[in-house]
């Protein structure tokens, strides 16, 4: 049987092909086995390392989301901050333009008192003029 073709096979199965099939030795088998364990031990790592590949990138994302919201929530603290900063700074000019304008009103109320008081002794001198005018007249 050695010595024949596939030819002769062929002829010997009434003209169709023959199927040749390999008998394997144990050690042969136990490889496969061993193999097939490997590629099937090697898709489940891939699988696992996929699977924590997908939850380190949502676990970056929420933390880019959180670092995000930070950002945004400092800049509206110093937003607010900067605000109040500025109504602090409004309410002290107001404060103090009030305050100069009550200045003022006294200094005016102080300067019309002198003025009157001006005003009258002016008069009062006209008068100790006229005293002594007429005084010097009647002598």
């Amino acid at each position: 049987i050695f010595n024949t073709t596939f030819q002769d096979l062929s002829k010997s199965n009434g003209g169709n092909p023959v199927e040749l099939t390999t008998v394997k030795c144990q050690r042969c088998k136990d490889e496969e086995a061993r193999n097939a364990a490997r590629e099937k031990e090697m898709r489940e790592l891939r699988r696992l390392i996929e699977q924590q590949q997908i939850e380190q990138q949502r676990q970056i994302t929420q933390i880019q989301q959180r670092h995000e919201q930070q950002q945004a929530a400092q800049a509206r603290a110093i937003s607010e901050s900067e605000e109040r900063h500025r109504q602090q700074v409004r309410q002290l000019h107001i404060q103090q333009q009030s305050h100069l304008q009550l200045q003022l009103v006294d200094n005016t109320a102080t300067y019309n008192q002198i003025h009157q008081q001006v005003l009258k002794l002016e008069e009062e001198i006209v008068e100790e003029e006229k005293s002594l005018v007429d005084f010097s007249d009647e002598k």
